[in-house]
């Protein structure tokens, strides 16, 4: 009889109890108040996107590529890109301006249009919160790491926009990035999506800059991470190497070629500001 207990009680802990404590401890860990802004955000969001058009116009712009007075509008970029043939077409450039090299970037976005890389920093935070881990274990835990060739077949490299990617439930690399960097700059912190490579495959990441420190962000790191105090300085993340980094506004290229882990200093070349089409 005892033994028959047992075996109940070891049932009941191993597949009633512990299921609930697991379900429990991995979801996420935000304060009720932003749980509630949170259902909302996703609702209202999910509804704009149902009533919109496929065509997204707050992303057309030009860049003002320093050391030249010559327009880099966003239609000529199309238009270049429209001269090549298919078989040359690429997802992303880095341009060439008035003789100056990486002047500026633009990638592929899901209407299949090129925009230039700031535009996809398209102004939108969820929610607001007091709280800045709050974005970063938000979009961890919310958004499926999966590559655009299984959420877009056929195509290859595909970017949402920062509304779209924290719409959609599935996204690759810069998706999360992009998404988180642009609530991280809604809410007053100098965020950055970094471009580059991380353990020599290509990769994108945020940075923030905050109170001196430059802190890396890994949003595609599903791990539970609940304090801006316990993210990692970006100095010791040596599997890193940026390229190239943007917010809203500007881009930078490490020009050096020299490998390094910090993501301010002279090695940073300011190329241009994105001003959007009104």
């Amino acid at each position: 009889m005892k033994n028959l207990s047992a075996i109940v009680l070891f049932v009941v802990i191993f597949f009633v109890i512990l299921p609930s404590l697991l379900k429990k401890k991995q979801s996420l860990d935000l304060p009720d108040t932003e749980v509630r802004m949170l259902e909302v955000a996703i609702r209202t969001a999910e509804n704009e996107l149902k009533t919109s058009s496929n065509t997204n116009p707050s992303q057309r712009g030009f860049m003002q590529v320093f050391g030249s007075n010559n327009a880099f509008d966003d239609e000529l970029v199309r238009q270049e890109i429209s001269k090549l043939p298919v078989t040359q077409q690429s997802y992303s450039y880095s341009w060439r301006w008035d003789g100056i090299d990486k002047a500026a970037e633009t990638s592929f976005a899901v209407d299949r249009q090129h925009y230039f890389v700031n535009s996809f920093l398209v102004g939108f935070a969820p929610f607001k919160t007091d709280h800045s881990w709050v974005p970063l274990l938000t979009l961890a835990h919310r958004k499926t790491y999966q590559y655009d060739e299984v959420t877009y077949p056929g195509l290859k490299d595909v970017w949402q926009n920062s509304k779209d990617a924290f719409i959609q439930m599935r996204g690759d690399c810069e998706d999360h990035a992009l998404s988180l960097a642009d609530w991280l700059i809604e809410m007053g912190i100098d965020a950055r999506v970094v471009l580059g490579k991380y353990k020599e495959q290509g990769h994108a990441w945020v940075v923030a800059i905050l109170d001196g420190n430059e802190y890396l962000l890994e949003a595609t790191s599903k791990r539970k991470q609940n304090r801006w105090s316990a993210y990692p300085l970006a100095r010791y993340e040596t599997d890193y190497q940026p390229h190239a980094q943007f917010n809203r506004e500007f881009y930078w290229v490490n020009e050096t070629g020299v490998r390094t882990t910090r993501y301010t200093g002279n090695h940073w070349v300011l190329k241009s500001k994105f001003i959007k089409k009104s």
